[in-house]
């Protein structure tokens, strides 16, 4: 009997205590932090002139130069501003293309052109033949995002060494610019 009063007495308050808990109630709240995002950031290249207009074709015809061409106190110079419309920060490396058609006199003109290249306030660097920078990194640079630019000054000559198997030739050139973000580790100014 006793164990009975005991088992009676046991589910009474077992069902009192799930009573209890069942009709307690807490406060609660809960709250998010909607439209969070994430996008990436761009670099943007272009090449333009010293007011800022791109070029939509080449930049110079020259014809009829000689030995002594482009060597005097007024020389014929270029710029070329390389722009970042991008919203990252980039570094650059500028490069010349040519295309030389065949014929000994186009190949003699190529090998004889010389260049001088200024990069922005530095001073210029002379007496770099043209052969010597196609497809050489030597003309880098560092561009911050949405930055006016930074400019190359281009002031080709044709040396007075230059001999009669340079008459006649022709030989076509670009800038090649091609840039990245300014920590990506594996492209090197």
């Amino acid at each position: 009997m006793k164990k009975k009063i005991l088992v009676g007495f046991l589910i009474i308050t077992f069902v009192t205590l799930v009573s209890i808990g069942v009709t307690k109630a807490y406060f609660t709240s809960s709250t998010s932090n909607d439209d969070n995002s994430f996008s990436s950031g761009t670099i943007s290249l272009s090449i333009s002139d010293e007011n800022n207009q791109e070029y939509t074709s080449s930049a110079w015809n020259v014809e009829n130069i000689a030995p002594g061409w482009n060597t005097g106190s007024n020389p014929l110079v270029k710029t070329f501003r390389i722009n970042n419309s991008g919203s990252l920060d980039l570094k650059y490396q500028a490069a010349f293309n040519t295309n030389i058609p065949d014929g000994e006199n186009n190949e003699a003109l190529y090998q004889s052109m010389m260049i001088a290249y200024k990069i922005g306030n530095n001073n210029w660097v002379n007496d770099k033949k043209m052969e010597d920078l196609v497809n050489d990194s030597s003309i880098t640079g560092t561009i911050l995002a949405n930055n006016p630019g930074q400019d190359i000054l281009i002031r080709p000559y044709l040396p007075t060494s230059a001999d009669n198997t340079a008459q006649g030739g022709t030989f076509n050139f670009n800038l090649a610019v091609r840039a990245t973000q300014t920590d990506n580790p594996g492209f090197n100014e």
